[in-house]
């Protein structure tokens, strides 16, 4: 089945949110990484939790991200 030139933009669209959201993911957590970098993780500390917890919740959802991506591209 041949796809409309309307669905055809709204699938296009739907990619470029998607790597969108995927490079903001990505640099968040680079952010992340930096911050612990910087911090005694050894101690617990509620701030140092919450930025583990956030790392892993974007984690998921680039993964998410990265197989909706392949499916909307096939």
């Amino acid at each position: 089945m041949k796809e409309t030139e309307s669905n055809r933009r709204l699938r296009l669209r739907e990619i470029r949110r998607l790597e969108e959201r995927i490079a903001r993911d990505e640099a968040r957590m680079e952010e992340i990484i930096d911050l612990l970098m910087e911090k005694d993780t050894t101690e617990k500390c509620k701030e140092t939790d919450d930025l583990i917890n956030e790392f892993h919740n974007l984690n998921m959802r680039i993964e998410q991200g990265k197989a909706g991506l392949a499916a909307s591209k096939k």
